[in-house]
């Protein structure tokens, strides 16, 4: 599945879900997470078919769960690229090359990879959750799945304080396409707005 930014920015999921995805302009080239050890013979043959004799510039992790970061040191031998991370976690991170690492803030312009966008903290499904913003679309890693997961969201009703206002966050980003890492979804402002609002509002909510 592929999609295309107001300013031309090309997106592309590698596997059939989300996780991970490819962002290009043409000359740059950047891989949000990297995937599950399991995977990486099928993201492998892919990435090669994307990207034909282009590189990987840099891998932004949106958080630093297992899922999101197995196949790193994969994707950095075969590319020698960057690796952001959230600055307060990169100690979970397993990476063989850390001078590869860019340690990245609350709020980190993006301009040094060659992409027009900017990083912002979204914490709560983990201490260092980050969302991406490319132009017109973000990518916001696993923090909606914790309105139906975590902390028992289904029983209570509720996640914690900071996982509400990184929605919250999201929502006044007012981006055109929100993509979390996991299934074969995109969401709209709209439906992520909508969601907020029901959720606020104390309706009972089962899926996302």
């Amino acid at each position: 599945m592929k999609w295309q930014t107001l300013k031309g920015y090309k997106i592309q999921r590698i596997l059939t879900t989300n996780l991970p995805l490819i962002i290009t302009n043409g000359d740059n080239n950047i891989m949000i997470d990297t995937g599950r050890k399991k995977a990486w013979n099928s993201i492998s043959k892919k990435l090669d078919k994307v990207l034909g004799d282009n590189k990987i510039n840099a891998v932004i992790l949106t958080h630093t769960h297992p899922d999101h970061t197995q196949t790193l040191n994969q994707v950095v031998c075969k590319y020698d690229c960057k690796v952001l991370v959230y600055e307060k976690v990169v100690n979970k991170v397993c990476l063989n090359k850390k001078e590869n690492f860019v340690l990245v803030n609350d709020e980190y312009e993006l301009n040094d990879l060659g992409i027009e966008g900017k990083i912002i903290y979204i914490p709560g499904h983990s201490e260092g959750s980050i969302g991406i913003i490319v132009d017109d679309v973000i990518m916001i890693g696993d923090i909606m799945g914790d309105f139906v997961t975590k902390p028992f969201a289904k029983k209570k009703k509720r996640v914690s304080d900071d996982t509400l206002k990184s929605l919250k966050k999201l929502v006044d980003q007012k981006c055109k396409l929100y993509f979390p890492a996991h299934k074969e979804r995109v969401y709209t402002y709209e439906q992520v707005e909508n969601f907020y609002n029901r959720y606020i509002e104390g309706e009972i909510i089962y899926q996302v």
